[in-house]
């Protein structure tokens, strides 16, 4: 201590005395910085109020999420009364500084609860891609984001059950076989072209034999498709009933509750009209698998190549000839379980947060090598690969509304001369221009949790979309073209 300008002795005692001997001024000076090193030395405990009970065990990791430097601080989660609090013990300088930072990042915190009912969500996010979803969101967002399964009590009853109405009525609820049901009617959820070609209307089509299918042909073929709500009636062929009923429900994981129970009444209103005595509904419109999807079986992938002749083939060469002219080779549509579930689940989160005309729903393409497709089609539209043709307008997943830009740019082709392009089910949301440094939507307002969905090129008339949740984006269909 006798170094630099300070002119001091210092002599120890026996019993842990300091003793400073020196000219006044230096003594003063020294015994300032002795006095200041012990406090800093001497560990003391400071408290700070937690704005959130589940912050008392989660702290720790929000600060890592922040990288917030707390080193030299041990932190003791507290449960009082009085509220949630942690201790901070350490230095006492290194505590008041950790207590000053830590003030503002927690008086900053918002809280919000986010309800997900939808068939399969809970199975979806304990899979590995489900938790790499919420590992995604929480760390682009800066935020903690923790599973809670809701109280048996607030459920709604799934299991099965036998329930009496009024006039001897009665309402069985079971799991089986809709297609060896003794019933006077069967129910089948029907697409607009009474095209029984996936999900459950495929099952009762093949048990029904080809009567029920030649039928629905001629019924669209004399009165045109049939109209999302209506009901119509077929033979029921080979099936154990004596007629079917076609309901078209809303497609596209689409979950407009009001129609489907309209839906449902004309059904039994069908049924009292024509005197039938029993009816027998399969699960309308749960949102588990898209209507037009052939069964999975056990299966969680499956990808199914389109006839040429099919109205679904038709209608996305269709969409892909408007502005590129080029030989299709195949169309494929793809079935990825997991992927659906997510894409649905964030769908449902959009369509709260924004309402039915700002979810912004679009069939875009994306453009990509066949290298990428066993990636995109088993585990998503990657991020991480954006800014390898070109991000201007932020360092997201970008998606064309036309076909032939990203044709044209972005599907290299083969060794022989094959190129890809898929056509995605994007939710554009609420969007705004963006920029090449942007690497997340930025908030609308003051509220920073309370971000745009997406970004474009152009506010009025946009022709590219940038998305930086994996999930915004579902790869519809893989077109290889040449």
């Amino acid at each position: 201590m006798n170094q630099g300008q300070c002119k001091a002795q210092v002599v120890f005692g026996s019993d842990s005395t300091v003793f400073l001997l020196g000219h006044t001024t230096q003594v003063e000076e020294l015994s300032d910085t002795v006095i200041q090193f012990i406090l800093d030395q001497v560990s003391v405990e400071g408290q700070v109020i937690l704005p959130f009970p589940e912050l008392v065990q989660l702290l720790p990791e929000l600060l890592q999420l922040h990288k917030f430097d707390y080193s030299g601080v041990t932190l003791h989660p507290l449960t009082s009364s009085s509220g949630p609090r942690v201790a901070l013990e350490g230095p006492a300088n290194k505590v008041t500084d950790v207590r000053n930072r830590l003030g503002p990042l927690l008086d900053s915190l918002v809280q919000r609860r986010v309800t997900i009912d939808l068939p399969g969500a809970g199975r979806y996010f304990e899979s590995p891609s489900g938790r790499d979803s919420i590992l995604s969101v929480a760390q682009s967002k800066k935020c903690l984001m923790r599973l809670e399964e809701q109280p048996h009590a607030s459920r709604q009853n799934s299991g099965f059950g036998k329930y009496s109405l009024q006039d001897g009525l009665q309402v069985l609820v079971c799991e089986g076989d809709i297609t060896k049901q003794y019933t006077d009617v069967l129910v089948n959820a029907a697409n607009e072209d009474l095209d029984h070609h996936g999900g459950v209307a495929a099952a009762l089509s093949k048990a029904g034999g080809p009567e029920v299918q030649k039928e629905s042909k001629a019924l669209v073929k004399r009165t045109g498709k049939i109209k999302t709500g209506d009901v119509v009636v077929t033979t029921g062929g080979n099936l154990k009933c004596k007629k079917l009923l076609h309901a078209v429900g809303p497609i596209g994981g689409k979950c407009d509750t009001q129609r489907i129970r309209k839906t449902c009444k004309k059904i039994l209103k069908q049924c009292e009209n024509k005197g039938y005595h029993s009816v027998a509904f399969p699960a309308v419109n749960t949102g588990l698998l898209p209507e037009h999807w052939d069964p999975m079986q056990e299966e969680v992938f499956k990808k199914v190549e389109l006839q040429p002749n099919s109205p679904e083939y038709q209608d996305v060469a269709q969409g892909f000839f408007k502005t590129a002219k080029y030989n299709i080779s195949k169309i494929e549509r793809v079935q990825n379980l997991y992927l659906w579930h997510s894409y649905s689940v964030c769908r449902q989160r959009i369509l709260t947060k924004n309402g039915e005309a700002e979810l912004g729903e679009k069939f875009l393409y994306h453009g990509t090598s066949a290298e990428s497709c066993n990636c995109i089609e088993r585990d998503r539209f990657d991020r991480s690969f954006a800014g390898a043709h070109a991000a201007m307008y932020g360092k997201g997943v970008y998606f064309a509304v036309d076909a032939n830009y990203s044709a044209s740019r972005y599907s290299p082709a083969d060794p022989s001369g094959l190129k890809r392009l898929y056509v995605a089910r994007v939710l554009t949301g609420r969007y705004t221009v963006g920029t090449s440094s942007m690497k997340a939507t930025p908030p609308r307002g003051s509220d920073p949790t309370d971000c745009f969905d997406s970004l474009v090129n152009n506010q009025q008339q946009p022709s590219m979309f940038v998305i930086f949740h994996d999930d915004q984006a579902y790869p519809e269909y893989l077109i290889t073209f040449s």
